[in-house]
């Protein structure tokens, strides 16, 4: 849009240059648009390449990606392999991931930029329904494979899981990497889960969040996220 009414303020500056064979009623037109046209673009171009460079108003899944990975980073200071549970049935045809997914692992990547992180995604796919021992909120998986899972990547130094955990998950004894989740906890069950030892942490769902409101301009990533989710890890508890 920005660069569309560049393009009209200088079409009208160039007739504002042969102004002398148009109507003295049109000339003044023109003054006017390219007025008007002028207190809108200069507050857009001054933010745009002002110190804080572009104004970006990050989407809810992207802030929550990002967030937890600087959180990571933050935890373990000497980096290493963080692998990403996520859910293959929630793709359109054809994809790899969803929207939402898409979004979460740009947050991640960004997060991980010019850090020792490496980032590794692991898409499951569903059992068969008579191995199903989830309810419909968790992991399309059986409790035994989704352990089987963080137990075949105990080298990682994390897991996040964008599943959630199996409801009434108790193994917290198995060789395996820290747990973190990612947007699929509500912020009640997210801190029991830390507190029972079975996460480290993770991005929750707020109770009572407002999920009408969206991120307005010149909001920070913190702000962002508290409008919808809490980041808690063991270190706030």
């Amino acid at each position: 849009m920005t660069i569309l009414l560049i393009l009209i303020l200088g079409a009208l500056i160039g007739l504002m240059a042969y102004r002398r064979h148009a109507p003295k009623q049109a000339t003044i037109g023109i003054y006017v648009l390219v007025g008007l046209l002028a207190i809108v673009l200069i507050p857009q171009i001054i933010r745009s390449f002002g110190p804080g460079g572009p104004v970006v108003i990050p989407g809810f899944h992207e802030v929550a990606g990002k967030l937890l990975g600087q959180r990571l980073v933050a935890v373990y200071p000497d980096g290493g392999t963080v692998v990403v549970i996520m859910d293959g049935t929630l793709a359109a045809p054809g994809e790899t991931y969803s929207a939402s997914q898409d979004a979460q692992l740009g947050g991640l990547r960004d997060a991980f930029k010019n850090t020792a992180m490496v980032l590794e995604e692991f898409i499951i796919q569903p059992e068969g329904i008579e191995s199903m021992s989830m309810v419909a909120a968790g992991p399309p998986i059986s409790h035994q494979r989704f352990f089987e899972l963080l137990e075949e990547r105990q080298d990682a130094t994390a897991v996040i899981s964008c599943v959630g955990v199996p409801p009434l998950a108790m193994d917290v004894e198995s060789d395996r990497a820290p747990l973190y989740v990612l947007e699929s906890v509500s912020d009640y069950e997210g801190k029991l889960f830390i507190e029972d030892g079975m996460i480290e942490g993770g991005i929750f769902v707020r109770q009572g969040g407002d999920w009408e409101a969206k991120p307005k301009m010149g909001m920070s990533d913190e702000e962002v996220l508290a409008m919808r989710y809490v980041l808690m890890t063991v270190e706030d508890l």
